[in-house]
């Protein structure tokens, strides 16, 4: 039992949870990683180095060059690891689609018609890691995109996301993550300095293959839609959720779920030949990482 213990959880183990108990238990709890990781993951944070570091350094007055930027971010993350990468793209159709996207950034942020927001000290408010204390030894902790303000001057927290197609607009209204940022901003409001947040939004830029011969769409920045902020109810509903994800550790309660065959997590989770056969080949645990790292550290003699 370990409910005296501070439990900390973020909006990403939130999410997980809702997938999958069990993979959950695995990833978050247990330290399991793969030993390749989805070129997804590299190249959505070297969007978002490119266009956040775009918004500080246009705040701040320095020169800033979003496409070396991204560059730079890309490839370091794509020679830190070993990448997966789909047989419908390559690397170098990644590195034509995010360069398309962060050059296209400020344009795009600048047709939002959104203001970042600035904090008591001047600073914007731009990826701010945050914790929020929801309920008593439970720690949300999260690091919001994007605070801005509207033409109305209504705070909004925005979300930039890099999905393969656009997002259904009813997902605004039901993302936990939004919710999450939300509660994260609301519960440091005086630290930053603004009275509640009353809009949630992503910014999506889309990663579509470069046209080749320059006809179709190709990656875009879609149009943001803001939605209304969250009622108490709804704030409420996630931190309930978030002290079943309590209950059950504390239990070591983590039971599979497949749902339905046309709906189930399994086929894209990282755990599922672990899970069902027993097969852990490709994964790495915690205790390989420990090894390896002293391993590296021996001298030369050994």
């Amino acid at each position: 039992m370990m409910s005296s213990e501070i439990f900390e959880v973020r909006p990403s183990a939130v999410l997980k949870h809702d997938d999958c108990p069990s993979s959950y238990d695995r990833q978050y709890l247990q330290g399991v990683r793969t030993e390749a990781t989805s070129i997804n993951l590299p190249f959505g944070t070297a969007v978002h180095d490119a266009s956040t570091g775009f918004l500080e350094a246009e705040h701040f007055g320095r020169k800033f060059d979003p496409e070396t930027v991204f560059m730079e971010s890309f490839e370091s993350k794509l020679e830190a690891s070993i990448i997966e990468v789909s047989s419908m793209r390559s690397i170098k159709d990644y590195v034509e689609i995010g360069r398309r996207l962060v050059g296209d950034f400020p344009a795009a942020w600048e047709n939002t018609g959104l203001t970042i927001l600035l904090d008591k000290e001047g600073n914007p408010v731009i990826e701010r890691r945050l914790r929020a204390q929801v309920a008593p030894g439970v720690i949300l902790t999260g690091t919001p995109d994007i605070a801005a303000l509207d033409d109305e001057g209504d705070v909004a927290v925005v979300d930039i996301k890099t999905p393969a197609q656009v997002s259904d607009p009813l997902f605004l209204w039901a993302s936990d993550q939004l919710t999450s940022y939300q509660i994260l901003l609301e519960h440091n409001a005086d630290l930053i300095g603004l009275d509640g947040v009353q809009k949630l939004g992503f910014f999506e830029g889309v990663k579509r293959k470069v046209p080749v011969t320059g006809k179709g769409r190709g990656p875009t920045w879609e149009p943001m839609t803001l939605g209304l902020s969250r009622n108490d109810a709804a704030k409420h509903e996630l931190v309930e959720k978030i002290l079943e994800i309590k209950r059950n550790r504390d239990r070591g309660y983590f039971p599979r779920r497949s749902r339905m065959a046309y709906n189930t997590p399994c086929t894209m989770c990282d755990f599922r030949h672990w899970c069902l056969t027993g097969d852990t080949d490709g994964l790495v645990f915690p205790e390989q990482r420990r090894v390896e790292a002293e391993r590296i550290k021996l001298p030369a003699s050994f």
